[in-house]
């Protein structure tokens, strides 16, 4: 456990020497390095995640010629790198009401 009462997460890291490919196709993964940890994303990292995903999606099917000001404006900060100058969902319910 993290202070804070955070789950660490482990994950094994496998390498491309431990990787064996056997004749019948089949993959075999040998001797693994150390695991890795990692925190837990918190509720607001994964809002933040799925916002800026939600923000590249839209600005694939949108002619950015053609976006409104305020589109372009939403989507700017949807696709922020900032995630703390990113857009929350609370941004864009008050965009969508105000529409």
């Amino acid at each position: 456990m993290l202070e804070g009462g955070e789950e660490e997460k482990l994950r094994a890291e496998c390498t491309l020497s431990g990787v064996q490919l056997t004749p019948k196709g089949r993959v075999i993964l040998g001797q693994r390095s150390r695991p890795i940890a990692y925190p837990r994303l918190s509720d607001t990292h994964l809002e933040k995640m799925w916002i800026y995903s939600l923000g590249v999606t839209v600005r694939g099917i949108v002619s950015w010629q053609e976006a409104s000001i305020g589109l372009k404006t939403i989507l700017s900060r949807m696709l922020s790198p900032d995630l703390h100058s990113r857009a929350s969902l609370m941004d864009l319910l008050d965009v969508s009401t105000s529409v």
